[in-house]
């Protein structure tokens, strides 16, 4: 997990000069169970208003999040919650 860790740095970080999708570094963090970094690029896809946001309430992949106070919140910002 290091080494994927290490590869997902030196993505963002050769990238800096372009907007990145967050949508692989989402998939990537939650399938390591590190929610904070998921949470963080969940926030940068929200603040570019990512495709992603659409599918956070019906798409299995947020099934780890769910539990998360942080996620709730999110789906009430998107125009998702309850």
């Amino acid at each position: 997990m290091a080494k994927a860790r290490l590869a997902l740095g030196n993505w963002n970080n050769s990238t800096r000069d372009r907007p990145l999708d967050p949508t692989p570094f989402i998939r990537a963090y939650i399938g390591m169970g590190d929610r904070d970094q998921a949470f963080g690029w969940l926030e940068k896809a929200y603040s570019q208003r990512g495709n992603v946001m659409t599918t956070l309430q019906v798409d299995p992949l947020y099934d780890p999040l769910r539990s998360d106070p942080r996620f709730p919140e999110l789906l009430h910002r998107v125009g998702l919650g309850q």
